[in-house]
């Protein structure tokens, strides 16, 4: 609760005093290792990564900037169903990292303040993932120490009915209180909390793929990410409206986009991309990103007269200066100290550019090309794991493995990335807590918690019993984190359900919708904490609407599982 370190750091630390205490064995510690959820979440995290590396989420962005004009009202609805329906299925994470500059715009569009939209959206994905097992790593982490305490596996869609349930309830709440709760503040920027630099750009039409087509019909100049500035032919700069223009072979298209947008036009054969001169020579090239120095024989001048391609065998593909346009065109951008360029060449080529043309800070840039044509295979893997689970016939553990090996192996997102989608924070989180709550068990320390709550439960009806179950939950997850409530809290809630004889299985899916309906602070839930650093919330901004959330969300929750137990 203090925050003096991270929530994984403290958890590892117990778990280790418990092995040296003697409250948990060797060969235990090795046992929770073959617990099935860490690696199910781990493997969520992995297609949720391919996902955003083949562009499904770009495009579903792109769709609604694309209507938002028109429409902004309903693309504003569009983007919230769209979210509520994809956290049911991958890693709400990224999905609300995707769409948070698109959310930004659309208030824009629709004359709001973005702090008015982000909370929603965050709220949204929290809702969406509590719609099935696999909606979020709580269900999933609950379902395994469950299935360690004698429960049988929850299907893929069991819960389905209560999240629904939730789902209507927290909407409408945010419909109705939302306007009066809210705060009406400027977000910050986007592009920095996301990590993603927009290049400024040159595109030149190098074969007669898109030669006699309107710019407008491009299809690859067209997406929500590249803004198009101007249009060169023969060196003369063409009228607007440019997206009338019909392009010719030789054209040289101007434009802004982000890292991984650019990096998919440089791909695209059609499209030459950068300054053409000096072409580097053949052999294995690296993209990096380097920055100007503040040096003054590199400052003032432009790109063209550097000459960076004849000098050093490497081409300019984007310059990047921050809050600022670098230059009517690539060519003739004037460097200033920290502008950032993206360069393509050989390895061999950088230091000796590194030295000699005073740049610094050379790395690989944190964007990459989209793979947008194996986006239908990542989209059959994901269906075929919810539709065989949901039929039982294989464990979920398995199938998501096995999916996971299935887009590595079809080259839909490349090893590194892959490995680098997990959440490793998450996984040390959830292996020391299953320790932790190994220890407890072992101790008699849970034992001991249930004779402490048996009692004023006990005397309790059925439906109040389990919103005393609830409650709890969702009170620690907001003060500590979701995962080790799940893990911690559901054995106590078994032990409490054999004591007063409720349904084990209906107080366990208290506790995965206490852990994982997280409203109340940004810290309880990791969308909070995405939206709360873009949107220059305060801590209060989340208490004010998400107590409202938290009991209304208890209160359906709970109504539904009474509902579907009896």
């Amino acid at each position: 609760m203090l925050e003096l370190y991270p929530p994984e750091v403290p958890a590892a630390g117990l778990a280790a005093l418990f092995v040296s205490l003697g409250y948990v064995a060797p060969d235990q510690l090795l046992s929770v290792f073959s617990n099935p959820a860490p690696l199910t979440i781990a493997a969520m995290f992995v297609l949720s990564g391919a996902l955003v590396r083949t562009g499904v989420l770009e495009a579903i962005s792109d769709l609604v900037i694309s209507q938002a004009q028109e429409r902004p009202g309903l693309a504003l609805g569009v983007i919230l169903s769209v979210t509520l329906l994809a956290s049911g299925f991958v890693n709400n994470t990224p999905v609300v990292l995707v769409l948070i500059p698109v959310v930004i715009r659309l208030a824009a569009a629709l004359g709001k303040a973005p702090t008015r939209l982000l909370i929603p959206l965050s709220y949204v994905a929290i809702l969406g993932g509590t719609c099935t097992l696999i909606g979020t790593s709580t269900n999933l982490l609950v379902d395994g120490v469950a299935r360690g305490q004698g429960l049988a596996p929850f299907g893929i869609f069991e819960i389905t009915p209560v999240g629904l349930m939730v789902a209507l309830a927290g909407g409408a709440t945010l419909a109705l209180l939302g306007p009066l709760l809210l705060p009406d503040r400027e977000a910050s920027d986007p592009e920095q909390m996301l990590g993603e630099t927009t290049f400024l750009s040159e595109a030149a039409l190098s074969d007669d793929t898109y030669a006699g087509k309107p710019l407008s019909e491009i299809a690859p100049l067209a997406r929500g990410g590249v803004r198009v500035t101007g249009l060169r032919r023969k060196g003369s700069a063409l009228p607007a409206p440019l997206e009338e223009q019909v392009l010719e072979k030789g054209d040289t298209v101007i434009l802004r986009a982000p890292t991984s947008e650019l990096l998919t036009l440089h791909d695209d054969p059609g499209l030459k991309i950068g300054l053409r001169r000096g072409e580097p020579p053949e052999g294995e090239l690296v993209t990096v990103e380097v920055v100007v120095s503040p040096r003054k024989s590199t400052l003032g001048r432009s790109l063209r007269s550097m000459s960076l391609g004849r000098r050093f065998g490497v081409r300019v593909l984007g310059a990047h200066r921050h809050e600022h346009n670098p230059g009517p065109d690539l060519g003739s951008v004037q460097l200033r100290p920290a502008d950032k360029l993206l360069l393509e060449g050989p390895a061999t080529a950088f230091q000796t550019l590194e030295d000699e043309a005073q740049l610094v800070s050379v790395s690989r840039p944190t964007g990459r090309a989209f793979r947008r044509g194996r986006a239908p295979l990542v989209l059959a893997a994901l269906a075929a794991v919810v539709a065989l689970a949901a039929f039982g016939l294989m464990d979920i553990a398995t199938l998501s493995i096995i999916a996971v090996a299935a887009i590595l192996l079809l080259r839909c997102i490349d090893a590194d990335e892959a490995w680098g989608a997990v959440d490793g924070s998450v996984l040390v989180l959830i292996f020391a807590m299953l320790v932790v709550g190994l220890g407890l068990q072992n101790t008699g320390a849970v034992d001991l918690l249930v004779s402490w709550l048996s009692p004023p439960i006990s005397g309790l009806p059925p439906f109040f019993a389990l919103l005393a179950v609830y409650l709890l939950a969702s009170l620690l997850t907001e003060t500590v984190t979701n995962n080790a409530v799940a893990v911690v809290f559901t054995p106590i809630a078994i032990g409490l359900a054999e004591s007063t004889g409720l349904d084990p299985r209906a107080l366990t899916m208290a506790v995965m919708f206490g852990a994982s309906a997280s409203f109340a602070t940004p810290i309880g839930y990791q969308t909070n904490t995405l939206v709360y650093g873009a949107g220059n919330y305060r801590f209060s901004d989340f208490l004010k609407i998400g107590l409202a959330m938290n009991l209304v969300a208890a209160l359906a929750a709970c109504s539904g599982i009474l509902w579907l137990f009896g």
